[in-house]
């Protein structure tokens, strides 16, 4: 869709967004027909606004858990058993 838009609408300034009308959250669906550019402070402002928030378990934990694992040359990472110099 960002695709669609640049080429389309052309690129934004610094206080544009490209967004849709109407809002995503209200429709459920996304059509090229509903992309337009916004003025950035306002449409975040308005989605903010729109509907309620949230809040879901962070993974920022396990993700780094994963990363570190990976670094160390955990399982699928270098030096694991899937590394083709591991062993030798």
């Amino acid at each position: 869709m960002a695709d669609w838009a640049i080429e389309h609408l052309g690129v934004l300034g610094a206080d544009q967004v490209y967004g849709l009308t109407p809002a995503y959250c209200f429709t459920g669906r996304v059509s090229t027909s509903q992309v337009g550019i916004e003025d950035a402070t306002a449409h975040l402002t308005f989605l903010a606004q729109a509907q309620d928030h949230v809040l879901e378990q962070d993974f920022s934990a396990a993700a780094a858990q994963a990363a570190a694992t990976i670094a160390a040359g955990g399982p699928g990472g270098a030096g694991g058993p899937d590394d083709p110099g591991a062993g030798s």
